[in-house]
């Protein structure tokens, strides 16, 4: 088997805080070449230090949006598959040596897994059963994301086929690279029984800092595709019917640590 090779992009602005645990998870991923880019947006805490800690490198993109700061470090990538991973969350162990195992059994471009959900501590809320590779179009027609990006690796020559991220989105880009890629026919694998990565809820998100912003982007990103059908309708009942038990245990663990989360309508977090 050749060498599965992979190239990690971490974008971070003032990200000390949860930046260690992330490049823990990283650096300690088995049976695979990895590269680790943390592309930085001007950071004045220790994020640069932590980096120089691990032995990871940096490079430098201006403020104002993140997405620009990605595409600036899956720019350099050399490897096979690309991936970013932002700078508060984190990927279990051989996730990365797996998703690559089965993205090329399976012989496609992008391949993911579920999810688990943590709070601001790492203190686990809930998991999440990503949506199956049919039911990523119907469940984007009702304006939902059924994929968890983290969970998500690509090939670069996906990447490149799809110019990238578009930077006209600050706060949306996932929803868009991931229809465009839908759209294109460009094959989607599920990673069946694996919980792949830690996606981190908490209140300074930018999602839930501009609500109103990150909403009105995705309504750009959604008009381009058609209006749900009951089909999708159905496909949509059919999954969050699956997902219902990690709902329940969600909202029963963020009563009992106290937390006021807000989780956006338009999101792969329902």
């Amino acid at each position: 088997m050749t060498a599965r090779t992979i190239t990690c992009v971490v974008p971070t602005l003032n990200s000390a805080a949860t930046l260690d645990y992330t490049l823990a998870s990283l650096v300690n991923q088995s049976g695979v070449e990895l590269r680790i880019v943390v592309v930085d947006s001007g950071s004045t805490d220790a994020t640069l230090d932590i980096c120089r800690r691990w032995g990871v490198e940096s490079l430098y993109e201006p403020p104002g949006n993140m997405y620009a700061a990605i595409n600036t470090g899956l720019a350099t990538a050399s490897t096979e598959w690309v991936a970013y991973v932002n700078s508060d969350d984190l990927l279990f162990a051989k996730s990365l040596e797996r998703l690559i195992d089965h993205g090329r059994a399976a012989t496609a471009a992008f391949v993911y897994g579920d999810a688990d959900f943590i709070d601001a501590d790492g203190r686990f809320l809930s998991s999440f059963s990503s949506a199956r590779p049919a039911e990523l179009l119907p469940l984007f027609r009702s304006h939902i994301m059924g994929l968890i990006q983290p969970s998500v690796i690509f090939t670069a020559a996906a990447y490149r086929q799809l110019n990238g991220f578009d930077t006209r989105y600050r706060l949306g880009a996932d929803a868009d690279f991931f229809l465009r890629a839908l759209l294109a026919g460009i094959p989607f694998a599920y990673l069946p029984h694996a919980t792949v990565t830690a996606f981190r809820l908490h209140g300074g998100q930018q999602t839930g800092r501009h609500l109103a912003a990150f909403l009105e982007e995705l309504r750009h990103v959604f008009a381009v595709i058609p209006k749900a059908s009951l089909a999708d309708r159905l496909v949509l009942a059919r999954w969050r019917a699956r997902n219902a038990p990690n709902y329940l245990v969600r909202a029963t663990r963020l009563a009992l640590l106290g937390h006021g989360l807000r989780v956006p309508r338009f999101s792969s977090q329902l």
